[in-house]
Order: C-alpha cells, then structure tokens, then sequence
C-alpha cells in the first residue's frame, strides 16, 4: 500500500513538471505600443528630444522597439532620441511586433537678425541718407522693427538718437530682408554712434552709424553790380552768397586790389547766408579786367572787378528791371528797355541820344534808330522803346549820343537768341530751371551760358534738363567755370542728373561745376552731369562734380550710361551707389571715349564696378585715367570688378589708365571677399601709381608726364602734394584723396 501511493506521487509530480514545462514554452505577443509625445511636435534646427515607447502588454516576448524617420536629413532618430538638422517636417515611426506609433515633428529656423555695414555717407551739416541691410531668419515677413541707441560699442547703455538722426527699422519683407534707414538734417554732428535692431525680441549685434565731415565751406561772389570808370571816382558792389559760414560780423579781405580801389566795408554782416562787398574808386583806378580773390572765414574765391576805359563822348549802360527782355529777343512792335549815362561831351557838344538796333534782313544788316525824349547833353537817361518795328529778326542793340565826331556809341550788345553767337545767358536757379522748357525760345537745342554762380538751396528737387530719349537736350550749355550747389534730386525716374538724356552730335556740355549734388534715384541711367550721353560728336568735358550720386543700373559720377560721345578732363569727388554697371567717372560705355579723367569717391553696388566705368564695351575707349577711389565693393560675388573698368569687352581700346594700390589704400571686394588685381596699364584694373606721385612729390610733374596719364596744362593746374585741378572756374577747388 506504502509502495502504491509513493508510486501515484510520482505519477503527479511528472504531470506537473510536464504541464509546467508545456506552459513556459507559449509565446506572449504584443498587442501594441504608445509614445510619450503624440500628435504633433515642433523643433528649432539643432534640438534633440527623447522620445519613449511604451510596449504592451509588458510581459510580451519580443518587446523590441525599431525606430524610423520619414527624412532623416530633416529629422534623425536613434533610440528614440530625435535630433532637429534643416527646416522640414518628417514622421517618426516606432514598431513593435506587428504594431507601430507615430508622431509628426517639424523643425523651424533659428530665430536670428544680423546687421550689415552702412551704405551710403552721412555728412555733418548736410541732409542725408544710409541705408542698413538686415538679414532675418525665422520671424515672419511684415514684423516691424525698433531700434535702440546705445552710448558706446559695448552697448551696456541705452542712449537718446544722436542730433540731427532719425531711425527707422522697416517690416521684414521680400524673404527675411529688412532695412534700417538712417535719415540725417543739418543738425547732425561728425563722429561715431552706435544702435541695435530688434525683430520679435531677437536683436541683433551694435552697428555702427559713422558720421564723416561736411562738405566744404564755400563763398560764391555774384556779378558786379554798378560800372566803373576810369579817372573817375566811382563805387559799386557784390552780392556774396556763402555755404555753411555762420551768420554774423566777419573780418574779410580782398587780395589784387588795383591802384584806386579800396574795400569800403572789411568787417562783412552775414544774414541768412547772403553778404556783400563794396567797393571805392578814385580818380587813379586804371582801366582793366581785374581777377581778385576774397576771404571769408578762411575760405577763397576769385571775382571780376571791370573798370571800363575812357571814350569821349562815354555811355555806360546800367542794369534795368526789364534786362531780361534783352534775353527774348525783341519780337515786331515789342519793348526794350535799357538805362545809360553819357559822362563826357568830348570835342563838341552832343546833339542826340538814344537807342540803336541792328536787324537782319535777309543777310543784310539795317539799323534802325530811336533817339531818346530827354533831350541832349551829359548825364543819365533811361529809354523804353515799345515800338521797334522789325521787317527781320533783331539781333544786336546799342545807346549811342552823337556830336560831330560821331564817337559816342557804346559797344554793341547781343540780344541773346539761343545762337551760337548769342547764346541764352544763365545767372539764377530760375534761368537754370528754364533752359530747354521752350518757353521764350529757350529749347532744348538752344545754346547757353552761365554768367553767375547758381545756388539750388531752395529748390528740393531738380528736374533734368532733357528728361527722355524722345526729349533730348541736343543744345550747349557752358557753366564758364562758375558753379552750380546743392542740387538734389529724389526720383524713380529714369534719366536723372543736371540733364538727363543728351544726344546729337553738336550736343555739348562744358566748364560746369557741380557742387554738393544730393541724388538718390531708383531708376536707371542715373549721374551728377547727365544720365545718359549718346551720339558719335556728343561731349561732356571740363566738368567736376562733388557730393553723393546714388540710382539704379548704370550710375556714374559724371553720367550714368555712354552710349557715344565724349567725357574729357573731367573729375569726381562724389560717392556713386548704384546696382550693376557703376562708376567714378560713368556707369556703362558701349562706344564713344573716355580720356583724361579722375575719381577719387566710393563706388558701391551688385556687379559691374569700376573705378573710372562699370563696363567698357563695343568700340568704347577708356584711357588716360586715374583711379583713386578708396574703396570699390560688389556686394555679389561676381569677378565684374575692377580698379579702373568693370568689364571689358569689344574691339574699344583701354590704355594708358593707373590706379591706386591695394598698400596705398584702395579696397576693393566681391562679397566682402578682396581681388587680386593685376597691374596694367591697358588691363581693367590699371597700372599701379604711388601717392608721391599722384598727391605727394611727384605730383607736379608726374600727372601731365609721357609716364603718367598726359594730362594737358591747357586744361589743368598741377601741383605738388596735390590732386590736379581744372583751370579757369570760378570756385576755389580742393580735390583730395580719401582713405
């Protein structure tokens, strides 16, 4: 029996290690699998996230977790850690036996803002404009911006806007790009300020606002206002019209005064920038056109002073309300008006008076003569003549007074007609603002003349003579060597500067000085003299421009674009900034010449830099030319850039051209990154010249020499430890290397 139940003890036991046996050998699946994070997740490129998955049930046989990404160069996944790479979305799956999770993730940019460098000058005393390139990443387009001062590079402080600065930080637009626009009055003062731009509470590092010195003080001296005589004791006077000298009592001086003359008034009052000198002659002032030179604050400019020869019986005509009526031209039946003086009877007494004036008749001269009503004798008359009765045109008039001799005419004056013998006479911004309008005559092919220096102050923005292909200004136009200030332009305009667009080939512009010009264009074809010049003959020449030229493609400091003619013994002292195709003396030259010229500002823009032309294309010439700009920067990273042309192709020849070397201070960059340049004379980047001889020893003789670019002592003064200058203008020149 004992034997019988250990026997049936045994049985159980094996049964029950083999149930146990058969129940471990069964396999537990998994029924699924969650993560830690579902639906959706963003990330900034650069963030990585644990992700965990959770198996069930938890005693499955195979708990095993495979990942996977959709994109894994957008999203990487190992483990399940995740790790952000570019701006992208991508899905990321877990798997466990035959059950998955998912969960999407996108990654966004780096929030960033970085400010470029200034673009464009701000000057003291002047109002203008720079610009502030902002790069923006991961803000969206149409945010506005803020920008905070601060009072040192360190930006530990905050501080108020520098005087005279307004800052504006414009919407992120046009993909992530934004602007900072420093708009600066007269009040601004030189130095150095500094500021940062916030988009979306991202700010950027300091930028800094660089302040350079002003232009140059300037005096211009008007026309002599009352004649003088010799022998006799006389007086007469000027009006002065001075650039950035402060008002009130200044000592000036007058040097070259001739023998008789003495300034009435040495201690000057300034009101409003206007002045005058006077002047006082005695019985020993001799006869003669005397160049004088006065000084105002340290400042020089030469004028005239006339004292007019003896003539018995002598007229003198005086200025008259109605002198502009001689610039018309006298229609049949008009008026003419003139004042004079007869001051000598000579051997006999006078017997008339009175008024002469020629006209033509086919090519037949009459005159025609209208004695005056006052009577006989000395002293002054004045005639209005308002019924000259012309069978031709008039083209010249005199005041005359009769004795027997027949001696007492007084010169004949031309009645300026637009001719080339008698052209129309410029003095004043309004007889600037209406050459070429057709009004009186005066066209677009009419030729002129400028008698005075002309200040635009006033005017806000210039209208260019010959606005358009269809409209050209085909006429002349000589400055004579007398300036023209403050011109400013503000247009989206094609064809922007004095002129817009010249062409025939008897256009001429010549001896124009251009003053502190202030153009800020967005259109095309954009210079200081002319926004374009066509025409085999066309020709700009003896000009120099200082100030800022900014525009579109094609922006040169004498013309935006050449297409044929000229520029000869021209110079710039202006920053050009435009697009592609810029310039120191033109931005584009397709045919036609550039000889004997200079330039010594920025030149700044995408592609097609140069020095001296962006592009010398087709049968264009650039030769003889000296570049001296500081710096050229292309913003693209294009090799169009060069020390002395852009780019060159054609047949046109280049030679004969220098430029100032990288160790003598010109920077020139394509993307920030700087340009082998190689030193030839008739290759785009010229041949090196030192600074001994363009403005230092050598300069004297270096510029007009076979071994420089054989500039011409008829055109230009030369001098030692100088830039040379043009000969015969009315304003003192100072042209200057910058660094």
């Amino acid at each position: 029996m004992k034997k019988s139940v250990i026997l049936i003890s045994a049985a159980l036991i094996v049964c029950a290690l083999a149930f146990h046996a058969c129940e471990k050998d069964k396999t537990i699946e998994v029924t699924g699998i969650s993560l830690s994070q579902t639906g959706s997740i963003t990330l900034t490129i650069g963030d990585e996230l644990p992700l965990a998955a959770t198996v069930q049930p938890k005693d499955a046989t195979n708990p095993k977790v495979s990942w996977a990404s959709s994109d894994a160069t957008t999203v990487s996944v190992a483990d399940g850690k995740l790790k952000a790479l570019k701006v992208g979305s991508a899905v990321i799956t877990a798997t466990a036996g035959k059950h998955s999770a998912t969960v999407t993730v996108t990654v966004s940019p780096v929030k960033s803002v970085t400010i470029g460098e200034q673009d464009g000058d701000i000057r003291e005393r002047m109002e203008d404009r720079a610009n502030f390139y902002v790069d923006v990443t991961g803000i969206a387009t149409g945010t506005a911006g803020s920008v905070t001062w601060y009072t040192s590079a360190a930006a530990t402080a905050t501080a108020a806007a520098p005087p005279g600065i307004t800052a504006e930080a414009s919407e992120i637009y046009n993909a992530s790009v934004a602007m900072v626009v420093i708009i600066a009055s007269k009040t601004v003062v030189q130095g150095e300020y500094y500021f940062r731009v916030t988009y979306d509470g991202v700010t950027s590092g300091v930028a800094t606002l660089t302040v350079i010195e002003g232009p140059e003080q300037l005096i211009f001296v008007g026309q002599q206002k009352l004649p003088l005589t010799e022998g006799e004791p006389g007086e007469t006077y000027y009006e002065v019209t001075v650039v950035f000298i402060d008002d009130g009592t200044w000592t000036v001086s007058v040097e070259n005064l001739p023998e008789g003359v003495t300034l009435r008034n040495p201690d000057c009052l300034i009101e409003g920038g206007k002045t005058k000198i006077e002047f006082l002659t005695d019985a020993s002032a001799e006869a003669g056109f005397h160049i004088l030179t006065l000084t105002i604050a340290g400042v020089h400019q030469q004028f005239y002073l006339i004292i007019d020869a003896i003539l018995p019986p002598r007229i003198v005509l005086h200025n008259s309300s109605s002198d502009s009526q001689w610039y018309f031209g006298v229609p049949p039946g008009g008026t003419i008006s003139i004042f004079a003086s007869v001051f000598e009877e000579g051997s006999s007494a006078v017997t008339e008076r009175g008024l002469e004036v020629e006209e033509m008749r086919g090519s037949v001269a009459v005159i025609n003569r209208y004695p005056a009503a006052l009577g006989e004798g000395t002293g002054e008359f004045s005639i209005t003549e308002t019924n000259i009765i012309l069978q031709g045109k008039a083209t010249r008039f005199r005041a005359y007074a009769d004795n027997a001799e027949k001696t007492g005419y007084t010169i004949w004056k031309l009645i300026p007609d637009g001719s080339a013998d008698a052209p129309f006479l410029v003095s004043t911004a309004a007889d600037l603002q209406r050459v070429g309008t057709g009004t009186a005559g005066w066209t677009l092919s009419s030729h002129y003349r400028q008698t005075a220096s002309i200040y635009l102050t006033l005017l806000t923005n210039w209208t260019p003579i010959g606005s358009s292909q269809t409209s050209p200004f085909n006429g002349t136009y000589d400055g004579m060597g007398y300036s023209i200030a403050d011109l400013t332009i503000t247009t989206s305009d094609q064809y922007s500067g004095l002129f817009g667009y010249i062409s025939g080939n008897t256009a001429a512009v010549r001896n124009v000085a251009l003053i502190s010009v202030n153009i800020n264009s967005t259109g095309t074809e954009t210079g200081g003299i002319a926004g374009y010049i066509t025409s085999p003959n066309s020709v700009i020449e003896n000009c120099y421009v200082t100030g800022s030229v900014k525009g579109g493609n094609y922006t040169g400091g004498i013309t935006g674009n050449k297409n044929g003619g000229r520029i000869y013994n021209c110079y710039t002292e202006c920053s050009v900034t435009g697009r592609s195709y810029t310039g120191g003396i033109s931005g584009g030259s397709s045919s036609g010449t550039i000889q004997y010229c200079y330039a010594t500002g920025d030149v700044s823009g995408i592609t097609y830099l140069g020095g001296i032309t962006g592009t010398n294309t087709n049968t264009s010439n650039t030769q003889n030319c000296v570049a001296l700009n500081a710096r050229i920067s292309a913003s693209s990273a294009s090799t169009s850039t060069g020390r002395v042309i852009g780019a060159y192709a054609g047949t046109g020849t280049i030679a004969g051209n220098f430029a100032r070397a990288a160790a003598d201070g010109m920077t020139i960059t394509a993307n920030g990154v700087a340009i082998t340049t190689e030193s030839l004379a008739n290759g785009i980047h010229g041949e090196n010249v030192s600074s001994a001889n363009y403005h230092g020893s050598n300069s004297g003789s270096w510029w007009n020499s076979n071994g420089g670019p054989n500039f011409s002592s008829m055109a230009w003064i030369f001098r030692q430890y100088g830039l040379p200058y043009l000969q015969n203008f009315a304003a003192e020149q100072k042209p200057q290397v910058n660094n």
